[in-house]
């Protein structure tokens, strides 16, 4: 069974509804008052009817109206909710050209998170070969030489790698093994999404399809973050 809901009229509608119900609801209001001056014409026999009538009129348009204001409100909401949509897009495609970055905020509470760990615990970071993310892996490697951790490259020697397949897009965590993880890679995942990165972990073994400049580590310990495009 099909309802009627507001939802289910469109900007077009709503407005064709408007401006026929705002066209009857001027003309209800001209025959009331047509038929008001013309009310001392009439014989005293036909005034009752002609008043009972006039008033009927003055109902209908006052329920004309105020069907009138209802389908605009519902107008009005709609364009406003058309507009902010628009705006809200031209926001989220402007902030997808942007450049990403760590905030001072996000890295005081990346190194809160990872403060649990032991300080020099081994991270290897990697790059997708385009130019913003290697300018994001190099914040990434300052933000964890900041929370304490042994970087196996600096930041001018990362390694660059390119997937044939498909590009790497975020963060990802790699490791060797699910069953013997670093220790530090699960408190890592957590920070990162402390600061509204969502960082999920794959295995390194399943390397096929990569090339890169440094090959990386085999060891159990080091915890591979690759920061891909965004």
């Amino acid at each position: 069974m099909t309802v009627f809901s507001p939802e289910q009229i469109t900007i077009e509608q709503a407005e064709a509804w408007k401006l026929g119900l705002g066209i009857a609801t001027a003309c209800a209001a001209a025959v009331t008052a047509i038929a008001a001056s013309l009310l001392p014409f009439f014989e005293l026999r036909f005034k009752k009817l002609f008043v009972a009538c006039d008033i009927a009129m003055a109902w209908i348009s006052l329920l004309l109206l105020g069907a009138t204001l209802w389908v605009g409100g519902i107008a009005d909401e709609k364009q406003t909710k058309v507009v902010n949509d628009a705006e809200n897009i031209a926001q989220s495609f402007q902030a997808s050209k942007e450049p990403r970055h760590i905030t001072p905020e996000q890295e005081a509470k990346f190194v809160k998170v990872c403060s649990v760990l032991a300080p020099g615990e081994r991270v290897q970071i990697e790059y997708d070969p385009d130019d913003e993310a290697h300018a994001f892996a190099i914040q990434i490697n300052r933000l964890f030489r900041k929370a304490g951790f042994t970087l196996l490259q600096d930041e001018a020697h990362m390694a660059p790698v390119s997937r044939a397949a498909k590009p790497y897009t975020g963060i990802t965590l790699r490791v060797m093994s699910v069953d013997n993880q670093p220790v530090h890679a699960e408190i890592i995942q957590r920070a990162f999404k402390a600061v509204g990165i969502d960082a999920p972990g794959e295995l390194r073994t399943s390397i096929t399809g990569f090339v890169s400049d440094i090959p990386e580590s085999t060891a159990n310990d080091t915890l591979v973050v690759m920061v891909g495009r965004k």
